[in-house]
């Protein structure tokens, strides 16, 4: 009985802690259920949502803000970080930064779909953050001035916070403008534009055992720099690129960071439907590729080969001949350039539809395949001026041993081959593939359980 009173009143406690978590309505004229920002964080409690009507907050009521260790949402009503503008107003004469995370803030901190802009001081003058790891979540950070560090973004003490779909524009530091990671701090992007900044580079960080993680982003146009330093061997890998965002800007001026349909940030990271940035697409229109049929040999890659090529035949839609595709335009998997020679056109499937053939650096292809056991590798390209992609499954053999001889006291590789996942045959068939790192004499067997020979299926030389 005493268990089931003590089960009870837990309930009881957290329904009741549930029930206190509330909303706060704030208007930039203050007209809201308290007067500004800083007066919400204040009255607010751990769990609660700071709602921030479209339009601009400036004033001391609304910069140097701090949640004290608090788990608050701070959003717009709207969602849209364009209509709901935090502008700071710092100059070289008034240093003033706009949030300060210090208190231990965890993720249950948020800021999402706001603007914070112009901010000016020592390091961190939009978002300044020391040993805390809040949620910084479809945010536009614009012409912020640091005199040092990070402009937009520092982090310090070990922080690590989870900064996603941010758009970063116009800021300007004399390292990192959009962002600085130091004193063993840890910030993962994922999903976010950084163009434009001015200074030390887009990205800051000190050697000191911090780093930034960075997925599917787009670093491109920045004065001091794109993907350098410390994240240079991040571009072209998990997702990441270096390519022109495409803003509406003046196509949409009361929207100027929403991005163009054909941009590469509008289809961010496939199959997930998402888009890079604090905004999504704002004018053109989504460009739906070719669908095309790719067919990648070999499709078990033997990561033990001593193979040199990845071979690629391209197969159009109706109507669409391989002869008009620019090869220059091609890619695997958004990164890799296809070889200029040998480049072939013929009917390679023996379907009555001709294909192109083209090779990839078989090296590069198994690079970023990386750990997959199996992957999709999707083909990307132009016909005349319209986009085409499709994509294969490659798999790969990773468990190769060498074993000794017993009969005459040689070494032999042996290669177990995975079958399971492969297409069936036809009744009393199989196919086996088999990739060799040199030439020479191959012996092809098949044995029982017991060891003891069934077959003999090849004796012969092979290339």
């Amino acid at each position: 009985m005493r268990r089931l009173i003590a089960l009870t009143a837990l309930v009881l406690i957290l329904t009741s802690s549930q029930a206190l978590c509330r909303t706060w309505a704030i208007s930039p004229d203050g007209s809201g259920e308290v007067a500004d920002i800083k007066s919400g964080i204040i009255t607010a409690s751990s769990g609660d949502t700071l709602l921030l009507d479209d339009g601009t907050y400036t004033g001391i009521g609304n910069t140097e803000l701090s949640c004290a260790g608090k788990a608050i949402v701070i959003r717009s009503r709207s969602g849209d970080p364009h209509g709901c503008v935090i502008d700071i107003q710092g100059d070289e004469l008034l240093w003033r930064r706009g949030f300060l995370f210090f208190n231990g803030e965890g993720p249950g901190s948020v800021l999402e779909g706001i603007t914070i802009q112009n901010g000016y001081g020592y390091e961190g003058s939009a978002i300044w953050c020391w040993g805390t790891s809040p949620t910084i979540s479809r945010v536009i950070l614009r012409r912020n001035t640091a005199v040092l560090n990070g402009a937009a973004i520092f982090c310090g003490g070990g922080s690590s916070p989870t900064i996603e779909n941010v758009t970063f524009v116009g800021n300007s530091a004399s390292q990192g403008a959009a962002i600085y990671s130091a004193s063993n701090s840890s910030p993962v992007m994922e999903r976010c534009i950084i163009t434009f900044n001015r200074g030390g580079g887009a990205i800051g960080i000190r050697d000191d055992g911090s780093a930034v993680s960075v997925y599917c982003s787009d670093i491109y146009g920045n004065v001091g720099g794109d993907w350098d330093g410390m994240v240079a061997n991040q571009n072209g890998f998990s997702g990441n690129i270096c390519m022109d965002p495409m803003f509406c800007l003046d196509e949409s001026p009361g929207t100027p960071y929403t991005i163009d349909g054909a941009s590469p940030c509008a289809q961010a990271c496939p199959p997930e439907p998402d888009f890079m940035g604090a905004a999504d697409i704002g004018c053109g229109a989504a460009v739906v590729p070719l669908e095309a049929v790719i067919d990648i040999k070999p499709d078990v890659l033997n990561l033990s080969s001593r193979g040199r090529f990845v071979t690629c035949y391209i197969e159009l839609p109706p109507g669409y001949d391989p002869e008009d595709i620019d090869e220059s335009t091609l890619l695997l998997c958004d990164v890799l350039e296809a070889l200029e020679d040998p480049v072939e056109i013929g009917d390679y499937d023996e379907d009555g539809v001709p294909d192109l053939m083209v090779k990839f650096l078989r090296s590069e292809v198994i690079g970023l395949i990386g750990d997959e056991t199996e992957a999709e590798i999707t083909i990307t390209g132009l016909v005349f001026d319209e986009p085409f992609a499709g994509s294969d499954i490659v798999r790969t053999l990773r468990q190769v041993s060498r074993r000794l001889d017993q009969r005459n006291g040689s070494t032999r590789d042996v290669a177990y081959l995975d079958a399971s996942g492969g297409e069936s045959q036809s009744a009393g068939s199989v196919i086996i593939e088999f990739h060799l790192p040199v030439s020479g004499q191959v012996k092809l067997g098949v044995y029982d359980i017991r060891g003891r020979l069934v077959n003999n299926v090849l004796n012969e030389p092979r290339s």
